[in-house]
């Protein structure tokens, strides 16, 4: 452990119900570590409820800080056990976990089954995006949609879109088949159907509608 940086550092052992290891610094790191080929710091805690790495900030600064200084590296790795969970962040009044990027994502969220990225809140908003400028939301898919609603879907603002259709059950055989429509704006609300039909002698001529 390197603490060549550190004005006062004190490590020590303590009990089975205490710290393993404690370092308290007054103006420099209280705990370095530093690895060349494995982790910097390692921390493992056997308990149910302990933490295996715990930071703390009392003030305005950060309770941990991870840094990667080579491209493509990480700064934070959390893998949980098979049914755990990777990271806990917790925050009373303020962002459970804040990420800022210069030029990459903010948050890269990966999932070989389940989502990439999940918000869930009991009263509040479940994932919420603010930008200036350009897109606040932005979804892609190469084969399916890229985007799935689920629910009603309420919005402010205009509405623009290159095109305008829907598609719903057909009436008469809603478990096989749909009708896919197209849709112009209108101030009314109407439905237009048109097509080509032959008039009599008196230039009139009935039709059908579907059922």
């Amino acid at each position: 452990m390197w603490l060549a940086s550190v004005p006062t550092v004190q490590a020590y052992k303590a009990s089975n119900d205490g710290h393993g290891v404690v370092g308290t610094s007054n103006s420099g790191f209280g705990m370095h570590g530093v690895s060349i080929q494995d982790a910097g710091v390692f921390g493992e805690s056997i308990s149910d409820i302990g933490a295996g790495v715990a930071g703390i900030s009392h003030n305005s600064g950060a309770g941990m800080v991870a840094v990667s200084r080579k491209k493509g590296g990480v700064g934070i790795v959390a893998t949980g056990a098979p049914d755990g969970i990777g990271m806990v962040a917790v925050s009373r009044n303020d962002h459970g976990v804040l990420a800022r990027s210069i030029n990459g994502n903010g948050v890269h969220g990966l999932s070989q089954n389940g989502a990439g990225v999940f918000g869930e809140c009991d009263n509040g908003i479940g994932v919420l995006s603010r930008r200036d400028s350009g897109f606040s939301i932005y979804g892609s898919s190469t084969n399916g949609y890229a985007a799935n609603l689920d629910g009603r879907v309420y919005r402010f603002g205009p509405l623009q879109k290159a095109g305008g259709q829907f598609k719903i059950d057909h009436p008469l055989d809603p478990a096989n088949k749909y009708l896919c429509h197209s849709f112009v704006e209108f101030p009314d609300m109407k439905n237009i159907y048109d097509g080509v039909i032959a008039l009599d002698n008196r230039g009139e001529a009935e039709i059908d509608l579907p059922d």
